[in-house]
């Protein structure tokens, strides 16, 4: 696994406006609440933990199970703010965009499938996962559950939230986002979370590797006063042994 911080191409200049989380570089699609629960180590039953915050939160179940066991968390997506009907659009269209690469250059040879199983099962937790949200995004759109925002600036407050977990968005589009994209949002992750950030995989889909500028982030992110450490994940999908990003605020 790659570890190197080399800064030899346009991808670590400084982020402009317009990139900011570009809709058409990512997919928008579901995980279960039993998937996240995996992928950043967690148990929601055993938290300890009052506010969670989900970002970006997409069209996850996680948000809505958190809620049901007495958490209050928060998800907040740049498609949300949009009626149920045109987020579940949206969330149909990512679960056929991955049915058509998958399907259309043997793609699923690249993938880890010990939680998956196959191509065909995770499109199904997908959906499921996406039905679920649906039921509470429905209820709770217009309230303050889930809130229309992106990186790299978030409308919240210091030390709002006691864990902030961010999954397939940052390290794994290091090819699309720039290094300082990433600096500048896992800042903002820090900012707003009065413990814990998480942040899961940390490996860039395009190379199957671990995100190349990872020790250069870390150093910035300790020099602004904050810990950093990797630990073990249990969601093998790019990697066979998954890792997490860890700040401790």
């Amino acid at each position: 696994m790659t570890n190197t911080d080399e800064n030899t191409d346009e991808n670590t200049d400084e982020n402009t406006d317009d990139e900011r989380f570009t809709l058409s570089d990512t997919v928008f699609v579901g995980r279960r609440a039993d998937a996240y629960e995996a992928l950043f180590d967690l148990d929601l039953a055993e938290l300890d933990a009052d506010s969670l915050l989900d970002c970006p939160g997409g069209p996850c179940s996680f948000t809505a199970h958190a809620n049901e066991r007495g958490l209050d968390a928060t998800a907040v997506d740049a498609l949300y703010g949009r009626p149920p009907a045109a987020i579940r659009d949206r969330a149909e269209a990512g679960v056929d965009t991955l049915r058509a690469t998958f399907a259309g250059d043997g793609d699923a040879s690249r993938f880890c499938w010990s939680f998956y199983d196959s191509v065909d099962a995770m499109l199904r937790r997908f959906t499921e996962a996406s039905e679920r949200f649906l039921d509470d995004y429905r209820d709770h759109w217009q309230g303050d559950r889930y809130r229309q925002a992106e990186l790299p600036t978030l409308p919240f407050d210091d030390d709002t939230f006691d864990l902030v977990v961010s999954g397939h968005l940052l390290f794994v589009y290091g090819e699309t986002f720039s290094y300082g994209f990433h600096e500048r949002s896992l800042l903002e992750l820090c900012r707003v979370s009065a413990d814990q950030v998480r942040v899961a995989p940390i490996t860039e889909q395009e190379h199957a590797r671990r995100y190349r500028h990872l020790p250069r982030l870390r150093e910035t992110v300790e020099d602004a006063g904050y810990t950093t450490r990797i630990r073990s994940g249990r969601l093998p999908f790019f990697d066979e042994d998954p890792e997490i990003l860890v700040v401790d605020c």
